[in-house]
């Protein structure tokens, strides 16, 4: 039986994680997050942890091994999974859906968030409310 996966995309701060984490905890998915491989390697490196490292490292990656290397790592990682229910928190390019489609009963979910709902979830988790 086919695996199902749902990839969740978002702009920063959208809920991703939250919905990710909901899922976890309500239905038992298992979370895979697209950034861990990068964060990964750069730990290997030593180098720090930052946006601006995690996006040349991307880039660097896709441009040596081809677009669709962090989804194949991503890939490899679900079938050793002992679940048939995974979330992925974060594909960013088109390259990484598609090769998703591929293994996978799969749906994409769009995560929207008005700008100043996501203020004042922040501003009120702060405890500043």
């Amino acid at each position: 039986m086919k695996k199902t996966v749902i990839a969740l995309v978002g702009e920063i701060g959208s809920g991703k994680g939250t919905i990710a984490s909901y899922l976890n905890k309500k239905y038992k998915f298992k979370i895979l997050k697209f950034s861990t491989p990068i964060r990964e390697i750069l730990n290997r490196l030593y180098l720090p942890v930052s946006r601006l490292n995690m996006q040349k490292l991307s880039t660097y990656l896709r441009k040596i091994f081809g677009q669709e290397i962090i989804s194949w790592i991503i890939t490899q990682d679900i079938k050793k999974i002992n679940s048939q229910t995974i979330v992925i928190d974060g594909p960013r390019r088109l390259e990484d859906i598609t090769y998703l489609k591929k293994d996978f009963n799969f749906y994409l979910i769009a995560i929207k968030n008005k700008k100043e709902n996501s203020l004042s979830k922040n501003y009120r988790s702060s405890g500043k409310s």
